[in-house]
């Protein structure tokens, strides 16, 4: 609790009521691995679907009304303990026809996603949670960076909407990275996403999960970020990240609490 609140303070300018208050809500999302592997891997999914279609959604139409025929890049920041409902709920979306293809780039390994077995697989798709026909992970493990990266631009360019987590890794920050502010502090991420831009000149678009009333939750998109506007692809990814940490750490530190505790300067 105690280097909670320093970091707050740091990073915020908080005085000491209001650090101290934000440091237990850190505490209250504190980010556990095993509830991600047990909401995944184990939850019976009939629960899983009542998670998921509780969900409330804001900014649909950011998502309904962009052009995915240059496929779409959705970009987020992993949300505490829930990182996993977010592309959940994107791949029950997919399975209902609400958008079309997705695909999900993640790394097994953090948090167990490539132990999903077959059995379990086949459970998603009898319920409707997910179809195989509609959606896809791409693992940096198992494929490797280059593969994986090659994966991703093939099916953006066949129109494809990619969910991409930039803030998986923090870097030192250089000339090269993508750079955010993060109230008195500067973080800075690797250029994948800026990359896939590049190569693919796709619109990207923001997307977070956030708390919503007493025990539920939102998931939340914001405007498109397009390179049609004139904007180079760093701009452009930039900007979207810029947008979700406004959203997001900076308007409640607490369900972001990741990100104080491991990654802003102590």
């Amino acid at each position: 609790m105690a280097r909670a609140e320093v970091s707050l303070q740091r990073c915020f300018g908080f005085d000491s009521a209001a650090a101290a208050y934000h440091a237990r809500r850190c505490l209250l999302f504190r980010r556990e691995h095993l509830i991600h592997e047990s909401f995944v891997l184990d939850m019976p999914v009939s629960q899983v679907l009542q998670i998921i279609d509780s969900v409330v959604v804001v900014g649909l139409e950011q998502l309904l009304h962009v052009n995915k025929s240059r496929g779409l890049l959705l970009v987020s920041l992993h949300y505490s303990l829930y990182s996993s409902l977010l592309w959940l709920w994107l791949a029950r979306a997919a399975a209902r026809g609400l958008i079309g293809r997705f695909t999900v780039f993640m790394r097994s390994g953090y948090m167990a996603y490539g132990a999903v077995s077959e059995h379990r697989w086949e459970q998603a798709e009898r319920s409707g949670l997910l179809s195989r026909e509609s959606f896809a992970l791409v693992d940096r493990t198992e494929s490797g960076p280059s593969a994986a990266a090659r994966e991703l631009v093939s099916r953006l360019r066949r129109g494809d909407v990619v969910l991409l987590f930039p803030d998986a890794s923090f870097l030192p920050q250089n000339d090269k990275a993508i750079k955010l502010s993060i109230g008195r502090q500067t973080v800075s991420l690797p250029r994948g996403a800026a990359w896939l831009v590049q190569a693919v000149q796709c619109p990207v678009l923001p997307v977070y999960l956030r708390p919503h009333e007493v025990d539920g939750h939102a998931v939340v998109f914001g405007a498109a970020h397009d390179t049609r506007a004139g904007l180079d692809p760093g701009s452009v990814v930039q900007g979207a990240l810029q947008h979700l940490v406004h959203d997001t750490v900076m308007a409640d530190p607490g369900p972001w609490q990741g990100w104080v505790r491991d990654w802003l300067p102590q």
